[in-house]
């Protein structure tokens, strides 16, 4: 799920009318859904996906994706940035391109199927758990497709 913080910063990226019309708009859906969270009501306002998935994806420079969302959205992803050479996963992944570009989508997820751990469940039989990343942490990343050059 994106984060409030970025809800917000696309706020206020429109200009002011917008603004007052989303929320506006934002201000119904919490009258209607009093339970809902402020931010997933401008978020809904705004056309913005509380729960993003990954659509598709495809390479276009080193660990870099350029990645589309199921709301239309589509943007590109360096992952130079986005990754931490501090966690061993990740740094394999900034370490091998081959490795890096062996990435699935599964179920709206990007998946690398042979890279993961092993994890023991309740009655100590080892499941292999493949790296992905979560799509709402993708959505917040992505350049747009049309700024990221």
């Amino acid at each position: 799920m994106p984060s409030k913080t970025y809800i917000h910063a696309q706020l206020e990226k429109l200009p002011a009318a917008e603004q007052i019309k989303a929320l506006h708009k934002a201000l119904q859906l919490q009258k209607a859904a009093p339970k809902k969270q402020p931010f997933e009501c401008i978020a809904q306002a705004m056309g913005v996906p509380l729960f993003p998935k990954v659509e598709g994806a495809q390479a276009t420079g080193p660990y870099r994706l350029s990645i589309h969302f199921n709301d239309g959205a589509a943007g590109e992803v360096d992952f130079r940035l986005l990754l931490s050479r501090e966690r061993a996963l990740e740094r394999a992944l900034l370490e091998d391109e081959t490795l890096f570009q062996s990435f699935e989508i599964r179920e709206g997820t990007l998946v690398w199927p042979t890279h993961g751990k092993h994890l023991k469940d309740y009655e100590g039989h080892s499941h292999f758990h493949p790296y992905n990343i979560d799509p709402g942490l993708l959505y917040e990343w992505a350049v747009p497709v049309e700024a990221a050059g």
